[in-house]
């Protein structure tokens, strides 16, 4: 069966595009811990103050819901502590923290039935848009979110001041977007500069280490040989006089090999040179 298979440049495109997905993945992932123990200390909080402060039939609900949130919470840092960067969990990790913060928020404004605590979605709509760092799951939390508020909200059959928090929830939705691309274009550039440079970097020592091999390979006589007219001896540093291929053996890592040129065949072994060279004796 054939294949559509792309070109290099194609290719390397890909390679680089998964390797900065991959890249923002665990930037995501090194979050996670630091956010869900934050975010499991300040619901901690949040349980004992919606105890003692929401009205009488809100505080046990909101007060046990807050409770375990932070419990999944904790959970969630010890469990990301232990594992090694995990790609296919980070977003569901990602997205149970959020479902949780954005759980407890609209349940404090269903239960109160009080507007005003559209504040704690929008929070959670700007903290999104820092903490994810994948369009696809961001876009899908937002719509979560501005569904969910809009559906409780008119549940409570247009209260006052709708109209002023409905445009501050869209607002929120669309600086968070804004912010989100602009995030996401800066980190992805940046780790496609950083990429770049460690393969120049792995290509610059890798060509250093060519280099260097080459360069020990090669021993270079430099300076004046004292060379004899008639028998052709080198005198060395000691003042003895070698003959040439004893010297540059021993001052270089060139290996000698003996041979014979044709006139000295001619002259020392003229029946072998006239076996080899039979079109010189025509």
């Amino acid at each position: 069966m054939a294949q559509c298979t792309g070109n290099k440049d194609d290719n390397a495109t890909d390679d680089t595009n998964s390797a900065v997905g991959r890249a923002l993945d665990q930037m995501v992932w090194n979050s996670i811990r630091p956010v869900s123990l934050t975010l499991g200390i300040l619901y901690s909080v949040f349980a004992v103050g919606h105890y003692f402060l929401l009205p009488p039939h809100v505080r046990v609900p909101m007060a046990l819901v807050a409770g375990g949130t932070s419990v999944l919470l904790f959970f969630i840092a010890v469990f990301a502590q232990r594992l090694s960067f995990c790609e296919r969990l980070t977003y569901p990790m990602a997205f149970a923290i959020f479902s949780m913060a954005i759980t407890n928020s609209l349940l404090h404004l269903y239960l109160t039935e009080d507007i005003l605590q559209t504040s704690n979605v929008v929070l959670v709509i700007f903290g999104t848009s820092f903490f994810i760092l994948s369009r696809t799951w961001f876009f899908s939390m937002l719509s979560i979110s501005i569904l969910s508020w809009a559906l409780i909200v008119l549940n409570l059959g247009h209260p006052a001041h709708f109209t002023h928090f409905f445009y501050t929830v869209i607002s929120a939705a669309v600086v968070s977007m804004v912010f989100h691309v602009v995030r996401m274009g800066s980190l992805t550039e940046n780790e496609r500069l950083r990429l770049l440079s460690d393969s120049q970097r792995v290509d610059n020592e890798r060509i250093i280490r060519d280099l260097s091999r080459a360069l020990s390979e090669i021993d270079t006589l430099k300076g004046i040989l004292p060379l004899c007219s008639f028998c052709k001896k080198i005198r060395d540093e000691k003042g003895s006089w070698e003959h040439v291929d004893v010297y540059l053996q021993e001052h270089s890592e060139v290996d000698i090999s003996h041979s014979m040129c044709p006139g000295c065949m001619k002259k020392n072994y003229p029946e072998e040179y006239a076996s080899i060279y039979p079109e010189e004796n025509e």
